[in-house]
């Protein structure tokens, strides 16, 4: 289930996943520029929540236009929000974009192609990567609870560009050249 900070269902349960990430993330010196956050778990026929006897593979697939545009899949990041006691909860990275976990972040593309190449029956592959899917996460746990999904944009974030002017022949004008402020979009800047 998606946590939402929007649903009056979830908004507690968004907040308090948001709240642990970011106590983390802060700790460890990471930032990032957004985020969703799930609640996965299995319910028995008693109505009781259950976890596994042992390590489970868990595939999460991001539906397209899940991610903004301008989001490079090496910076998404899936976190473990892990109950490690009655009051303590361990955020761990399980899945990534860039390689540094054990878990993987790709391209449903990418995902669909590894199954051709693995001789997987063509009909078979819907079933293990949605046509809606634009990315696919990968991962083992020992236990359910919350997951959050980050990401990196591509253009958030204060920008810095040297300008210099420079004649025909390649000399630069004017010395030493002009400062100029990005604001977010990029699009915009303040030439001083």
């Amino acid at each position: 289930e998606e946590l939402r900070e929007d649903d009056a269902q979830t908004a507690d349960n968004f907040r308090e996943a948001k709240e642990t990430l970011d106590a983390a993330m802060t700790e460890e010196g990471s930032q990032y520029d957004g985020m969703f956050a799930l609640d996965i778990r299995f319910i028995d026929e008693n109505g009781d929540e259950v976890e596994p006897n042992g390590d489970v593979q868990v595939t999460i697939e991001v539906e397209e236009g899940k991610f903004p545009e301008d989001v490079a899949l090496e910076t998404v990041k899936v976190h473990h929000l892990k109950e490690v006691g009655t009051d303590t909860v361990e955020v761990e990275a399980v899945a990534d974009g860039a390689g540094e976990t054990d878990g993987t972040v790709k391209s449903a593309d990418e995902v669909v192609d590894e199954l051709k190449e693995a001789q997987v029956p063509e009909e078979e592959i819907p079933e293990a990567v949605s046509g809606k899917a634009e990315a696919v996460a990968a991962f083992r746990v020992d236990r359910f609870s919350y997951f959050t999904i980050t990401w990196k944009s591509n253009l958030v974030g204060d920008r810095s560009v040297n300008i210099y002017l420079i004649d025909n022949e390649g000399n630069k004008l004017g010395g030493e050249g002009h400062n100029s402020q990005w604001d977010d979009s990029i699009d915009s800047g303040l030439l001083s």
